[in-house]
């Protein structure tokens, strides 16, 4: 017979694998596989791990395990950045793969506890109160420290694209605790089905969000207009190898140069990616000139490049810049990255820590000013480089006309990510009920509806022009 010990030994070693499989799977629920109704089997399965919870250190453990099995499966392609850097920086990937998850899992740590503790008081109440932990969650997520609001749960409603509407009224945080409530609330019910006034209490308001999100996102995509421009976005395809050789430059711009050559004539707008150019635009007259040679008469250039400022190494600030420059080649606005990314374009504690960013140069970037608009002929835009896509607060400007965000996704090659940086700029648009215009290297570049729709598109490693 086996020993009391080595049963209970048996059945948490099966629970922290299903903790681990429903936080690795609940990645399907969201782009590219947009399984919504998985959902109910993922996070649902976690959330009937917890209530299985005997005690705090339990559900610590639960809660890990699932948010590693989350981060890990759901944040792998990073390692493909550091591939791409080569010499040192590939023996880094395991430990950005492996680190940033175990990091990260701490913040559902923190929200098992919480429920662990809370839920005690109240047996009725228990799905809304882990909803609202799980809102305070992502909102926690996306602001301490640098903040990293990656993969939030509101985006899998792009995959019901009538639900994600509800972001432009209640914002991505809401919206996310209002998903984790519908999908826990079946989970909740089966476990309750016994008592009759909590039974018809859930069932009756999962039935009121079922009906708001899904009428309501219908009526709000109906009556949903938007401004057309004329707007070519270009995807150069420069593959990320040939960027971060210095031997490369003329090749680059040759193509860049192709690239525009296929814009037809009456845009008004014309997007390049970020870094898009291997020169300094704002101290290269020529190169600008040669630029504005291939776009069309009465159009503004945007284009994604670096820029610095300081006469020697000591004083040196480098930028990672937007440029908009008109048709007489002059620069008519600049904005320089505000959120930069940690590692990736400084070191945090620089002074400690003995590594270098993940980018080319020994230069650490410099954070810009925050900027509201950017004028284009009279367009006025809200201006976004790579990764500050991704963060609500920034997209957020109720007096622009349209978002533009340039990127450079080379790094992550054909894997999920591209596709996951995209969901974050299709809910951007949503909640601004603005039309944005993504200019991506090697893709995905995108225009994409007021209502988060993907309008015209050039897939991960395309060459060409959408308009």
């Amino acid at each position: 017979m086996q020993s009391k010990n080595v049963i209970m030994f048996r059945e948490g070693r099966l629970t922290y694998f299903l903790a681990f499989l429903a936080g690795a799977g609940l990645n399907l629920s969201f782009a590219p596989f947009e399984i919504f109704l998985l959902l109910i089997l993922t996070l649902g399965g976690f959330y009937q791990l917890l209530e299985g919870a005997k005690t705090a250190k339990q559900a610590a453990k639960i809660s890990f395990v699932f948010g590693f099995g989350f981060y890990l499966c759901g944040l792998f392609w990073i390692a493909n950045s550091f591939f791409e850097r080569g010499g040192a920086f590939v023996y880094m990937a395991p430990i950005a793969v492996i680190g940033l998850p175990l990091i990260l899992a701490l913040y559902f740590v923190a929200l098992g506890c919480l429920y662990f503790k809370i839920k005690q008081y109240s047996s009725f109440f228990r799905p809304i109160i882990f909803a609202l932990l799980w809102t305070v969650m992502e909102y926690a997520k996306a602001h301490i420290l640098t903040g990293f609001p990656w993969n939030m749960l509101a985006y899998t409603a792009l995959a019901k694209i009538q639900i994600a509407q509800a972001a432009y009224y209640i914002g991505p945080y809401l919206l996310s605790g209002v998903i984790c409530l519908i999908t826990i609330i079946p989970d909740y019910i089966i476990n309750n089905y016994k008592h009759r006034s909590t039974l018809w209490f859930y069932i009756i308001l999962q039935l009121c969000m079922a009906v708001s999100l899904l009428w309501g996102g219908a009526k709000h995509i109906e009556n949903t207009t938007s401004q057309n421009y004329k707007v070519a976005v270009v995807q150069p395809n420069i593959a990320q190898a040939d960027k971060l050789n210095p031997n490369r430059k003329v090749h680059i711009f040759a193509q860049t140069i192709n690239a525009l050559k296929q814009v037809k004539p009456d845009a008004e707008l014309v997007i390049l990616p970020e870094a898009a150019i291997p020169y300094f635009l704002d101290k290269n007259a020529n190169i600008r000139n040669e630029l504005v040679k291939h776009v069309p008469n009465n159009s503004h250039l945007i284009v994604g490049g670096l820029r610095y400022e300081g006469k020697n190494y000591n004083s040196l600030k480098m930028y990672n810049s937007l440029f908009i420059i008109n048709k007489k080649a002059q620069i008519v606005a600049i904005y320089d990255k505000n959120h930069l990314v940690p590692f990736g374009e400084y070191v945090p504690l620089s002074n400690i820590l003995p590594i270098q960013k993940l980018t080319a140069g020994m230069t650490d970037f410099e954070a810009g000013k925050p900027t509201n608009n950017l004028q284009a002929g009279g367009i006025n835009i809200k201006p976004l480089i790579c990764y500050e896509v991704i963060f609500s607060e920034l997209a957020n400007n109720s007096n622009s006309d349209v978002i533009v965000n340039i990127t450079n996704d080379a790094w992550f090659g054909r894997t999920i990510g591209p596709h996951q940086h995209l969901a974050a700029a299709k809910m951007r648009a949503i909640e601004n009920r603005k039309i944005l215009y993504r200019s991506a290297n090697t893709g995905i570049s995108a225009i994409i509806n007021p209502n988060g729709v993907v309008e015209k598109s050039l897939p991960t490693g395309a060459f060409g022009v959408i308009q």
